[in-house]
């Protein structure tokens, strides 16, 4: 036997270049892990994953329903609330002008019979006038303008087109001009019938109709146009004429 170590089952490897470990020296940590979820340089990365469309699709019906329920909620409302109804009073001031209460006493019967006439001439009812000081050069000649307001006997989207059907019959057999005027906002009908563009002096008067009311405008003086008389029939028809 001899004194000599017996070399170990499993040799130490060299550490570098043949080099083995130093004895009594501290061993080299092992590498850092590799952090979880790194790619490696260079590596793509994965597609992201397609985004659902079900909430887009659910959003998109829900408005579609509240826009056809709305839609339906008015469609109703204008169904079943019939249409408009108006009514006609002759009131103190219209269009910015003051009744002449004092001339209509004076003149009473002569509009009654008016009155009575342009019921029996248009198969209306319920015809009622007033006059009214027009002073204002800007708008006119100065004098007092005729208004007449009546009711339709039975009401009908036909009554604004048949009255201007007679209006105009009435007009070409006398040779005179008919306009076609604004009604603006109320709706109805309107038209002016005035003297030819030849005559020496010009006038004109303005009516306007709904289905179940209507009136006109008439100047006691020359001088008036359709578009000045048009004008002063829409100012006193937003004062005389209401909508229930």
């Amino acid at each position: 036997m001899t004194d000599q170590t017996p070399p170990p089952d499993h040799p130490t490897p060299p550490t570098a270049e043949g080099v083995g470990p130093v004895e009594g020296a501290t061993p080299p940590p092992p590498p850092p892990a590799e952090p979880p979820g790194d790619q490696p340089v260079g590596a793509e990365s994965p597609p992201p994953a397609p985004k659902s469309r079900r909430g887009l699709l659910i959003s998109l019906i829900a408005g579609l329903l509240a826009l056809a329920l709305i839609g339906g909620a008015l469609a109703l409302f204008f169904l079943t609330r019939g249409p408009d109804k108006h009514s006609i009073t002759v009131t103190s001031t219209a269009g910015g002008m003051k009744r002449d209460t004092a001339q209509e006493k004076k003149l009473k019967k002569e509009l009654d019979a008016t009155g009575k006439q342009f019921e029996t001439q248009f198969k209306v009812t319920s015809a009622k006038s007033g006059l009214y000081k027009q002073d204002n050069t800007s708008r006119g000649p100065k004098g007092q303008l005729l208004f007449m307001g009546f009711r339709f006997k039975t009401p009908s989207e036909k009554n604004p087109a048949n009255l201007v059907k007679k209006l105009r019959a009435i007009a070409d057999g006398n040779k005179l001009k008919v306009t076609n005027v604004p009604v603006g906002d109320a709706g109805g009908k309107a038209i002016c019938i005035g003297s030819p563009a030849a005559a020496a002096q010009k006038t004109s008067s303005c009516f306007w109709a709904t289905r179940d009311t209507g009136g006109g405008l008439f100047p006691n003086v020359e001088g008036y146009d359709s578009k000045q008389m048009s004008k002063l029939l829409l100012d006193v028809r937003s004062d005389i004429e209401k909508t229930e």
